[in-house]
């Protein structure tokens, strides 16, 4: 008894865990209020999709975690490497190609290609 216990706490917890990751609901980008003066839709407002979709694992200075701080990322990749990684995933990401339009992703990318 104390064994299904505790692989029913462990598969609970995991669950918890992968679904936080990018589980944004993205109905939740079409309310947002437009971005400031800059010419790009709320919904593709990068800094509103990071929070919306990458917290949880990147954290909100972009640095939470050792092996994927997104502080100086530009420095390390190219914007069609950050696209691809965004899209595809791989590594340990998950994909995004299925959650978030390609509009988005190009704004992300653009976003994070700056960030050296």
């Amino acid at each position: 008894m104390k064994i299904k216990l505790v692989v029913l706490s462990t598969i609970v917890t995991i669950s918890v865990l992968l679904s936080g990751c990018g589980g944004a609901n993205n109905n939740a980008t079409n309310n947002a209020p437009p971005a400031a003066d800059n010419g790009v839709t709320a919904a593709a407002d990068p800094e509103t999709l990071y929070k919306q979709n990458c917290t949880s694992c990147h954290g909100d200075t972009l640095s939470k975690m050792k092996n994927a701080n997104l502080s100086n990322v530009g420095a390390r990749l190219s914007k069609d490497d950050i696209h691809t990684k965004i899209a595809k995933g791989g590594g340990g990401m998950i994909a995004f190609e299925g959650r978030l339009e390609a509009n988005e992703i190009d704004a992300l990318a653009d976003w994070l290609a700056a960030k050296k």
